[in-house]
């Protein structure tokens, strides 16, 4: 469960509902949403924003391990010419 704080609501010239949260670490997301939402439902986004982000970051991670096995074996190789 993230914690976080709701700072601020207001509606943009679009119709739409933004919500600045403060994620903690002085960090601030501003997420948008259709209609006036309710605390339960800023933090099933928060929590929906944390996941994909530490999916991006997995992702990220499994690609730089790859590029890294990828040098080394070229690295060998090289070494042994």
């Amino acid at each position: 469960m993230a914690k976080y704080q709701t700072l601020r609501k207001e509606k943009d010239i679009a119709g739409k509902i933004r919500v600045w949260v403060d994620m903690g670490n002085e960090e601030v997301q501003i997420l948008k949403f259709q209609k006036d939402p309710k605390e339960k439902e800023i933090k099933t986004e928060v929590d929906r924003f944390l996941s994909a982000r530490e999916t991006d970051k997995q992702a990220e991670l499994e690609t730089i391990n790859q590029e890294i096995a990828r040098l080394e074996e070229r690295k060998k190789q090289l070494e042994k010419k």
